[in-house]
């Protein structure tokens, strides 16, 4: 339990690395030039600065994760491994769960901190969408999955109250129930998608898939215009059904 929880301090500190990182890369200048007050002010975080801050902490977290022996020895080899089409299958079924969450929270227009327009003005950068798409699932699939969960799971923890447990931690991690309750849904899944396979080979393929899918609605802002004309009803309609036939196909196929 005191492996789990300290992974998930790390994650934390990391977090907190980046942000800083990210401040003083987007106030150089008023650093170079001696004016701390400028710059302890925040004048400005740009996207690159943000997303280079990120990912550095992200390896930073991975280098000191591996070295710790808090993962697995090679945590994301098995990413490499063929996938079978009932694994596809899966994948599909958990990018259906992902689409009609979307669909049932948006009617309740939930605060996500300003995350959303943070990353619609970063949409048209490398970085930022590296981070969000490549780097962000998989370092949290490292942390969660194959940190968390294993490491519950190592000291005798029932699968389930395992995955509920690193899955409620996923959704804490948000910082906002705009996020959290989709993560913590979605993180119930591939907390499955961990128990059964035992690596991270479906893990960090849905979690990417699952965010590109996000990123990409970003690039179409005509869809989202044309969703604020849909009536209330029809997102619960519609994202009850796509939920409903999500989780029975991930069921369907997982139980085989």
């Amino acid at each position: 339990m005191l492996k789990a929880f300290f992974i998930f301090i790390l994650f934390i500190a990391s977090q907190l690395l980046s942000g800083f990182i990210a401040v003083m890369l987007g106030n150089w200048e008023n650093i170079r030039n001696d004016q701390p007050i400028e710059w302890l002010l925040g004048a400005g975080i740009s996207p690159t600065s943000l997303a280079l801050s990120m990912i550095l902490a992200s390896a930073l977290l991975f280098i000191l994760l591996w070295l710790l022996r808090l993962t697995s020895n090679h945590p994301l080899a098995s990413i490499l491994f063929r996938r079978s089409k009932k694994d596809w299958r899966l994948l599909g079924a958990f990018i259906l769960v992902g689409v009609g969450l979307t669909f049932l929270l948006h009617p309740f227009d939930l605060d996500d901190g300003g995350l959303t327009d943070l990353i619609r003005q970063g949409k048209n950068n490398v970085l930022m969408m590296l981070m969000i798409c490549v780097v962000g699932p998989i370092i949290e699939e490292v942390v969660f999955r194959d940190g968390i969960q294993r490491q519950l799971s190592a000291i005798g923890l029932k699968p389930w109250l395992a995955i509920l447990t690193t899955s409620v931690s996923f959704g804490i991690v948000h910082g906002n129930f705009a996020q959290a309750l989709p993560a913590i849904v979605l993180g119930v899944l591939l907390g499955w998608l961990y128990y059964k396979t035992g690596d991270l080979r479906l893990c960090v393929p849905a979690h990417i898939f699952n965010n590109s899918l996000a990123a990409l609605s970003l690039h179409i802002p005509e869809l989202e215009i044309y969703m604020e004309a849909w009536p209330t009803l029809l997102f619960y309609v519609m994202g009850s059904g796509v939920v409903a036939l999500g989780g029975w196909l991930f069921y369907r196929h997982y139980s085989k």
